[in-house]
């Protein structure tokens, strides 16, 4: 079976916010296992050391979008967490198509 890249979006700001993250990809990860689907999820937050950014100065905003970048080009999937309930319509657009689909979206109760 063919390896599966996805990139995972979504909140960095508080530590509570990576955990859920790192929960869900880990949990992402055991399904994937579980249908011996192979997959590599990228997270923005696991791109840098920990010191790097503040090693790259006035350079950093740069090198992460050319490294987010990268890694969303190389993806077979994006997933994006978003914090609110309104979807940008371009966010929606599906990679290498032109049509355009609007997902569902669900608040939380």
């Amino acid at each position: 079976m063919k390896l599966i890249k996805m990139y995972f979006a979504g909140p960095l700001f508080s530590e509570s916010e990576r955990n859920w993250i790192r929960a869900t990809i880990s949990r992402i990860k055991a399904l994937a296992a579980e249908l011996n689907a192979p997959v590599e999820i990228v997270w923005p937050f696991e791109l840098f050391s920990p010191g790097e950014l503040d090693a790259l100065g006035d350079r950093a905003q740069h090198e992460v979008f050319i490294r987010c970048r990268e890694h969303v080009h190389a993806a077979d999937m994006l997933i994006a967490l978003l914090c609110c309930s309104m979807v940008p319509r371009w966010m929606t657009a599906r990679r290498g198509r032109s049509s355009i689909s609007t997902p569902s979206v669900r608040r939380a109760p």
